[in-house]
């Protein structure tokens, strides 16, 4: 029988006890969780300092007063502590000041709850019941906060990468399809999104489009795919020209087949040509779309970018963009 020697199973036996050696990724084992939120009111707000979730001081609002405020116990706060100006006792702020709780009257431990549910990929109505908060708007906005901070992931790292390797791309249109004639072809939102995605990261980079020409297309896969990379896609028109343009270019033509062999006559090689990688994270989008049967035109970004950073840890993802 293989040995198991240093392999632990169970979330339990992973329970981190020791509150300082507790990281925001940590959060995802249950007992740590709740282990670190089940501590007093000072252990929790000074591990969320020291994570660089809350200010432990700020300057001071008041035009007349250059004094600075710091973080002070209150127990009449809903987490027991504020910030208090030194000079003045009178200028007091939320300790959620300029942070991603900022007006929040809930208790810091029934946010955690809600965007550890959420992380969890728990229903709405199942996170707004953890948290204790109401289904309607308290939820709805949580929810769509924390897809603010997917948006901002993707604007911070994908939008001005640089993919190489072996890239898939395609196009895909989102939103009201009509079938059998029946409805109105012009009614709700339709957006054509075009996708590259880098096989060795998993990295996908996401542009939604007016129109699928080359003249739409190419500048894009310029501007974000190195020369000399590996490009497989369908026999789209519009790809037609991207040997010309420095890339080694091979397509499949999905009327046929969906994987197509390539020889190469100087080596021998085979090269097996697919997409089925981006045609994956399609499927996988429109799946969390017609779980939620639609959304808003406002909203459908934040849709987006929270769908297509599900290969990464969106635990690692939040904290760095929760932290100030």
């Amino acid at each position: 029988m293989a040995s198991n020697v240093g392999w632990i199973a169970g979330n339990y036996k992973k329970c981190i006890q020791d509150i300082d050696r507790i990281n925001f990724d940590d959060l995802e084992n249950p007992w740590t969780f709740f282990n670190l939120f089940s501590q007093t009111d000072t252990i929790v707000i000074n591990w969320c300092v020291q994570q660089g979730l809350l200010l432990r001081e700020v300057q001071c609002s008041h035009e007349s007063c250059d004094g600075i405020m710091k973080l002070c116990q209150r127990s009449n706060k809903s987490c027991g502590f504020s910030l208090r100006c030194g000079r003045n006792r009178n200028h007091e702020k939320s300790v959620f000041c300029n942070t991603f709780f900022e007006r929040s009257k809930l208790n810091i431990r029934d946010i955690f709850m809600f965007v550890k549910c959420y992380l969890d990929r728990l229903s709405l109505s199942q996170c707004a019941k953890f948290a204790g908060v109401t289904y309607g708007k308290t939820a709805v906005d949580w929810s769509s906060f924390i897809r603010e901070l997917f948006k901002e992931y993707h604007y911070r790292h994908l939008r001005n990468k640089k993919l190489s390797g072996v890239i898939e791309i395609d196009e895909s249109l989102f939103g009201r399809r009509v079938k059998y004639h029946r409805g109105n072809p012009r009614k709700g939102l339709r957006i054509w999104v075009f996708g590259m995605v880098e096989r060795d990261s998993n990295s996908i980079i996401l542009y939604p489009v007016t129109d699928r020409s080359e003249k739409t297309l190419l500048p894009l896969i310029k501007r974000h795919v190195a020369e000399g990379s590996t490009i497989y896609s369908d026999g789209w028109s519009a790809y037609c020209s991207l040997n010309e343009h420095g890339y080694e270019h091979f397509s499949v033509i999905h009327k046929h087949a969906f994987c197509k062999e390539y020889k190469n006559i100087d080596t021998g090689e085979i090269v097996k040509v697919h997409t089925n990688r981006i045609e994956g994270a399609w499927k996988h989008a429109k799946d969390h779309f017609r779980r939620m049967s639609g959304t808003t035109a406002t909203q459908w970004e934040g849709h987006m970018a929270e769908v297509f950073v599900f290969r990464l840890s969106l635990y690692a993802l939040i904290n760095e963009c929760l932290k100030l």
